[in-house]
């Protein structure tokens, strides 16, 4: 793991709070013909969020970290190896990962707590909890294979 951006945030969503908010949405006629973002209610740099990550499964912290527009030059490469030699894999880097990965954009999720009456009915903290307990009843060297 490797970062290109300084202070990058991440969004992230519990999955019981996803389906909370389509559910909510299935069910509201204030829904109809909206969209709606969908999140935890936090952000979190993406250093610290993979930080937390590993610290709870007792890894390495990664710390490695290359320039944004050196990144973001490695993925127009790959991007052209792979579509001059016809490959139906994607790039092991692209342009949208690496736009993706280094955005510094803020995510509201006002318009369902407004229009819905909705807010995440699990907590980061307690989403984040239940996934890295699920997360060590995996096997890791399998899924590092993959």
């Amino acid at each position: 793991m490797l970062f290109w951006r300084k202070d990058v945030m991440v969004w992230p969503t519990y999955i019981d709070n996803l389906v909370n908010l389509l559910m909510v949405i299935s069910e509201n006629e204030n829904a109809v013909g909206n969209g709606y973002l969908v999140h935890d209610g936090e952000s979190i740099t993406f250093q610290n969020f993979c930080a937390m990550i590993a610290h709870n499964l007792g890894l390495k912290q990664p710390e490695f970290r290359i320039p944004y527009a050196a990144a973001y030059t490695a993925a127009i490469v790959m991007e052209g190896v792979w579509s001059l030699l016809r490959l139906k894999t994607r790039p092991l880097l692209t342009t949208y990962t690496v736009k993706n990965l280094g955005s510094r954009l803020q995510f509201s999720i006002e318009k369902a707590r407004r229009e819905l009456l909705w807010t995440p009915p699990v907590s980061f903290t307690d989403g984040f909890a239940e996934t890295m307990k699920w997360l060590k009843t995996l096997d890791l060297q399998s899924l590092k294979a993959k």
